[in-house]
């Protein structure tokens, strides 16, 4: 069995509070599940109120969360992701020490991810920030593969 790599990075790119994403070790399809998926399993009270798709979800869930299926691994989350960590990590990676200084600066406090943002645009490097983001989600993505004995095939 192997995982497709770009299933696990964009689960881990949409990763949130409000979701889970799993990979079924059996298949290696990479699962995601909502906090209602998640709620409807636990409540148990059947399938036959929901839309087919959300039924098989909330099914994988009940799988996952109350029977603690072992055919089931969860992916990194939002706070494991840590995408502050980047930012820092890219404005260390920058030449320039004039906009390495912004960004530091940008990042401080509260709405520290929108000031980044804006900053990039700004300063008219966003493209780099996509690119070195994208890596560091890819380098994220191959260690817990490696660090789960998960095989896995770049598509």
């Amino acid at each position: 069995m192997k995982v497709k790599l770009s299933d696990i990075l964009e689960a881990l790119e949409f990763a949130n509070l409000a979701s889970s994403a799993y990979v079924n070790l059996k298949t290696g399809k990479v699962v995601a599940l909502t906090e209602d998926d998640i709620s409807a399993a636990e409540d148990d009270s059947g399938f036959e109120n929901y839309p087919q798709w959300q039924a098989e979800s909330i099914a994988i869930a009940k799988e996952i969360i109350v029977d603690e299926s072992k055919d089931y691994l969860q992916l990194p989350d939002s706070f494991e992701i840590d995408e502050y960590h980047m930012m820092e990590h890219f404005i260390r990676s920058l030449a320039d020490d004039d906009i390495a200084e912004t960004l530091a600066i940008s990042i401080n406090g509260s709405g520290a991810f929108r000031r980044f943002k804006d900053h990039l645009y700004r300063l008219g490097i966003q493209q780099k920030w996509f690119d070195f983001r994208a890596g560091e989600y890819k380098q994220q993505a191959v260690q817990w593969c490696d660090d789960n004995n998960i095989d896995y095939i770049e598509d």
